[in-house]
C-alpha cells in the first residue's frame, strides 16, 4: 500500500498498450484506489491488511464498481480525460474492462511482496517471494518513468501549440 504510486507506471503502460479496447482512465483510477482498503485498516488498525479488495473476486468486483461509477459519471470529468488523449473509448463496456484490468494488475504486482494477500480467499498467496526484490523494484521505477515522459511530452506538445497559435 505505502507504494501504491509504484502502481501508476504499469497501469499507464497497460493503458496505452490496451487503449483500443479499455477506457484508461477507469484502469488508472481502479489501480490506485483499490488502496483505500489497506489505508483504512493502517488508520483503524496502525497495519497493513490486504483484505478481500486484495483477493481475485475482490478485485474484479471493485473494477466493477469503479468502472461503472466512471462510466455514469464520465460527462462531468471531461476536463481530466483531456489529460488522457489516448483515451478514446468510452463504452460501458470498456469502462468495466479498465476498471477490472487496473484492479487486478494492482493486486498482481502486489502479490510478490506481501505475505497476508491472498489471490483466493482462503488459500495462502503462491506469487509471495516468486522473484527478487531488485527485479520487482526495477520494474516499478522503469514503468514509473512513463508517465513522466508523457508529462514532459504533452507538455512540451502544448507549449508548442500554443506558439503555433499566436503566430
Amino acid at each position: 500500500m505505502p507504494f501504491t504510486l509504484f502502481h501508476i507506471g504499469p497501469g499507464v503502460l497497460i493503458s496505452l498498450l490496451l487503449s483500443r479496447y479499455v477506457n484508461s482512465i477507469s484502469l488508472l483510477i481502479s489501480t490506485v484506489f483499490i488502496d483505500i482498503e489497506p489505508l483504512l485498516y493502517m488508520i483503524i488498525y496502525g497495519y497493513i491488511v490486504h483484505g478481500f479488495l486484495h483477493t481475485i473476486p475482490g478485485a474484479v468486483l471493485f473494477g466493477l464498481v469503479v468502472g461503472y461509477l466512471y462510466y455514469i459519471s464520465r460527462s462531468y470529468l471531461s476536463k481530466i480525460r483531456k489529460l488522457f488523449p489516448w483515451c478514446h473509448r468510452d463504452t460501458l463496456s470498456s469502462c468495466l474492462a479498465g476498471g477490472v484490468i487496473g484492479s487486478l494488475l494492482h493486486v498482481f504486482l502486489d502479490a510478490p511482496l506481501y505475505r497476508d494477500l491472498q489471490l483466493l480467499p482462503l488459500i495462502d498467496n503462491p506469487l509471495y517471494h516468486t522473484y527478487d526484490l531488485f527485479s520487482l523494484l526495477f520494474s516499478y521505477y522503469t514503468t514509473l518513468m512513463l508517465p513522466l515522459i508523457y508529462a514532459v511530452y504533452f507538455t512540451y506538445v502544448k507549449i508548442r501549440k500554443r506558439r503555433s497559435d499566436k503566430s
